[in-house]
């Protein structure tokens, strides 16, 4: 470097950076000068924007208008996607992504992609734990353009909070030939993940936007989370006739079921705690879950029945004691609530670490940026 030129060295996380400052007669580098990097805050409709995708909005366009963007742009992304779709197969280097493609005949699909000789996809998307009705999809299957269109492998998809396996349940499997299947939106955050350790910074830089904004806007599990989901456990049988206690399917088995939805999470929680005989019994990691309409393939003692609506059953992991009695609360009860993982093992009673819980939540969301 000369004398008259200077550089600056890397930035840290604070966004300082350092310039050595020479001169060509200098003997010893001098006192290096510290300059701060200025940045500013974009706060939107109340909100601190923190991607480039908030700016399209929270609502189903605004989802799938941010995918369909990524996907132009991410090719590797675009691969995985389709791989998640039809497994490994054939694919040109060239392809196309439609937004909101408009048909005379049946209406406006959300997203379709295709490399016009090996795989065409329709996908379906919804905000919630929702899926398409029979007669959309129907509608899709019927565009004379897709079922025409000279590729080898076709299917629609939707997109959703759903699992799989709730969405296997209630999506038929074909339509008139044409195979439906189903991806969570914590498929499509784990195929964009991926796809960021093959992308070049531009696509990365893409692909961390979206994973962001994903997290914000769609019910995944946040499995950094310490929020806790509190139930009680009943001595009560699990039905006449049946030797089986709901408490001996957590201390026997060392597993948990309930109801998905309809007043009970839709997702798998983080963690789990169960309040035993008036008091907090452990807490547990949920290592794992399956959802099932027969929960004795997964408890040999329950009975053997199919339930209405899907149920969650859930293996837990190690138990996390108290180290001090925590009592349930004189307004417990039965009563299932969400709380903080540090104030359930420090308050004196349950009741109380979920009201401090509320309480420390709604300041949150008080904190303007």
């Amino acid at each position: 470097m000369s004398g008259t030129e200077d550089k600056y060295s890397r930035f840290n996380d604070d966004g300082y950076g350092i310039r050595p400052i020479c001169t060509q007669n200098a003997t010893e580098p001098q006192k290096a000068v510290v300059l701060k990097t200025m940045s500013g805050t974009l706060v939107s409709y109340g909100e601190k924007t923190e991607t480039l995708f908030q700016l399209f909005g929270t609502d189903e366009n605004a989802i799938t208008k941010s995918i369909a963007w990524a996907l132009s742009r991410c090719p590797d992304f675009c691969r995985r996607i389709v791989e998640a779709v039809f497994g490994s197969i054939d694919m040109s280097d060239e392809y196309v992504v439609f937004y909101q493609k408009y048909s005379n005949d049946n209406g406006i699909t959300d997203i379709e992609i295709t490399d016009n000789a090996n795989y065409h996809i329709i996908f379906e998307a919804k905000k919630g734990w929702k899926l398409p009705s029979y007669s959309q999809l129907e509608n899709y299957t019927g565009r004379k353009e897709f079922r025409s269109v000279c590729t080898r492998y076709k299917k629609i998809v939707s997109m959703s909070e759903c699992s799989i396996e709730y969405a296997e349940n209630y999506l038929p499997k074909a339509i008139d030939g044409i195979e439906i299947m189903h991806l969570s939106w914590k498929d499509v955050f784990n195929c964009a993940r991926k796809a960021r350790e093959n992308s070049n910074n531009a696509g990365r830089k893409i692909l961390d936007e979206l994973c962001r904004y994903l997290e914000g806007v769609v019910g995944m599990q946040n499995y950094l989370s310490n929020e806790v989901y509190c139930v009680a456990l009943s001595d009560d049988f699990v039905s006449e006739g049946c030797s089986l206690r709901w408490s001996d399917i957590v201390l026997k088995y060392n597993r948990y079921t309930c109801p998905q939805g309809r007043g009970w999470p839709v997702e798998p929680p983080n963690y789990i705690a169960f309040r035993y005989k008036g008091k907090l019994l452990s807490v547990h990691h949920i290592e794992g879950y399956a959802l099932t309409q027969n929960i004795k393939g997964y408890i040999s003692e329950y009975p053997d029945i199919t339930e209405e609506y899907p149920c969650f059953v859930f293996e837990l992991g190690e138990a996390v004691k108290p180290f001090k009695e925590v009592r349930s609360g004189k307004n417990m009860r039965a009563i299932r609530a969400w709380v903080m993982f540090d104030l359930l093992l420090t308050c004196d009673t349950v009741e109380e670490a979920v009201r401090k819980s509320k309480e420390r939540k709604n300041q949150a969301a008080n904190i303007i940026f």
